[in-house]
């Protein structure tokens, strides 16, 4: 991130910097809102999955695996369309001052987690719910860095994540014999 000035980002977005310098201030200023925008695609992915079925904890094992699954990898795909998405995500993690960024959008993810989860199973425990929504959000965020930077490990990563939220909220959800 120190080697990227706002004179390349104007350069590569075919604009002066007098035009950029007008709307921001400086290269951090660009990667924020270049990081709100990302983020707010991939909620976008997360909050129209958890009004679909799929999203579903009492649903057959293996099918609630393959849907977190399938989750995963449109969330993921977010990324890899937006041009440098990768980048962005890198610079979210890497720059203290982008870290709100993406801790504002897993916390919204958790919310509406949360307040999806309550609102279907409303006797679940309040706290470990809320607990297990930050929890799982943030591993999956992990999980998608992990496979942006190794692509050989997609498969197995998303299988393994997926497999790990649906046994967790089987298990928070239906108690742990649901789990077996």
């Amino acid at each position: 991130m120190d080697n990227l000035s706002t004179n390349m980002i104007c350069e590569r977005a075919g604009l002066s910097p007098p035009a950029i310098y007008r709307y921001f201030p400086n290269k951090y200023a660009i990667l924020h809102e270049l990081g709100r925008r990302l983020m707010a695609a991939e909620d976008a992915v997360v909050f129209d999955w958890l009004e679909k079925d799929e999203a579903r904890l009492d649903q057959d094992f293996e099918a609630a695996v393959a849907n977190r699954a399938e989750m995963l990898n449109a969330v993921r795909a977010v990324v890899r369309q937006q041009p440098g998405g990768a980048w962005i995500l890198r610079a979210l993690h890497a720059v203290p001052m982008l870290h709100e960024v993406r801790s504002e959008s897993v916390t919204a993810v958790a919310r509406q987690i949360h307040r999806q989860i309550k609102r279907d199973y409303p006797g679940v425990d309040t706290k470990r719910l809320k607990t297990a929504t930050i929890l799982t959000t943030w591993l999956g965020a992990a999980a998608n860095e992990i496979i942006l930077d190794n692509p050989r490990l997609e498969r197995q990563v998303t299988r393994e994540v997926a497999r790990m939220f649906a046994l967790y909220y089987r298990d928070l959800i239906l108690g742990p014999r649901a789990a077996d």
